[in-house]
């Protein structure tokens, strides 16, 4: 029998793509041990529910208290607001102490700034009895690559690291330049794969649908206030299409109050506040027939992957590295951070029944071939057996 191995994974405990890419590994001889690498106000659900399981592989979280409602409040009280008298407080003192506790086969940090600048505290005599593995997660090397402040701490991290992955091959060369020496795993979404088989039952073509769907970020990355400013001129011109923005971020609500109470009829909204379960945002985009995301930088965008497997026509602006999925046949939008050119593509889409049934029909065929679940994990499993 394969002996048991124990993972360190250092991340986002709210982030589902995190309890996305745990999952697949449900049926190994792993024991994994996560570590939050930043505040949180509660535990993704899917990943609490992996913790609650009894599946072969074995998932622990460490934390102060294993009671979901209140961890992430002990979280932010214990870095947040004890941090502050008691100076030795802190997540990379945690990790170092958690490090030496346990004899780790892997240490992964999923994703850079966060999980993988944390890595930069712990003494690399405690690292050299694992394997690091450092994944990129959206555009952390492409978005900060010219910081100066950044720019020394990716470089020390990748120096950490054994093994690098990314969803991007331009995030591969990106490693190249900042001085990895170590090996290239699989490129592959950081979230995993996608059960294909649930994607075409009771399936509606896009040209028989008429709604939009709007990823809503502001904040760094996002730029949602593009299309979003874009809704009435859309609405005016074409009566009958509503609109659905999700995981809507604050300083973009103002927009939003402003449309006439006529718009907002035709217009459903979910705040990142109150984010939406991920079944529930799938189930919106097998009913839209436009997708739309725009951010200042972004790697691949699990949301335009959900996009080629739902049949949502997908408009991507060309920060992300989606026009890497061109280059594989897909057909979408690819347009830069201009208003004008956004609406120019929506217009096509609105307009060209052919066009969204079309790119539907070869979007899903992509999808089987590079998007399948049992296709992904099984790259995904190289990456503890390394």
């Amino acid at each position: 029998m394969t002996k048991r191995k124990t993972v360190l994974v250092i991340g986002m405990a709210d982030s589902i793509h995190v309890a996305r890419w745990l999952k697949q590994f449900v049926n190994e001889n792993i024991d994994f041990f996560l570590v939050p690498s930043r505040k949180y106000r509660n535990i993704n659900w899917e990943l609490d529910c992996l913790f609650k399981s009894k599946s072969i592989a074995r998932y622990n979280v460490i934390t102060p208290l294993k009671i979901n409602f209140l961890q992430g409040y002990l979280d932010f009280l214990k870095y947040e607001i004890l941090a502050k008298i008691l100076k030795s407080l802190t997540r990379s003192n945690d990790l170092i102490k958690i490090v030496k506790k346990y004899n780790f086969t892997h240490i992964h940090a999923l994703e850079l700034q966060g999980a993988g600048y944390l890595l930069n505290h712990v003494p690399r005599i405690l690292l050299s009895k694992s394997k690091i593995i450092v994944t990129n997660y959206g555009s952390d090397i492409y978005f900060y690559k010219n910081s100066a402040k950044d720019v020394d701490l990716i470089r020390k991290t990748l120096s950490l690291a054994d093994f690098y992955s990314a969803e991007c091959e331009r995030d591969y060369a990106l490693a190249q330049e900042f001085g990895f020496k170590g090996r290239n795993l699989p490129c592959i979404p950081n979230a995993g794969g996608f059960d294909l088989s649930k994607y075409r039952t009771n399936f509606m073509p896009p040209s028989k649908r008429n709604q939009i769907i709007i990823k809503g970020y502001g904040g760094v990355f996002g730029r949602a206030d593009i299309p979003i400013k874009l809704i009435e001129e859309i609405a005016t011109e074409f009566p009958k299409v509503d609109f659905l923005i999700y995981s809507l971020t604050k300083e973009l609500e103002s927009i939003i109050n402003g449309f006439p109470p006529n718009l907002k009829q035709r217009l459903k909204v979910s705040k990142v506040s109150s984010r939406l379960k991920h079944h529930r945002i799938i189930h919106e985009f097998m009913q839209s027939r436009i997708y739309v995301g725009c951010s200042e930088s972004d790697g691949v965008s699990t949301s335009f992957l959900e996009s080629l497997i739902t049949g949502a026509y997908p408009i991507q602006t060309s920060t992300s590295c989606a026009s890497e999925w061109v280059s594989r046949g897909a057909i979408c939008s690819i347009v830069p951070l201009d208003a004008d050119q956004v609406l120019q593509s929506i217009r096509q889409a609105l307009q060209s029944n052919q066009l969204v049934d079309r790119a539907s029909e070869e979007n899903f065929k992509i999808a089987q071939k590079y998007l399948n679940y049992e296709v992904i994990q099984e790259d995904a499993l190289k990456f503890y057996r390394a």
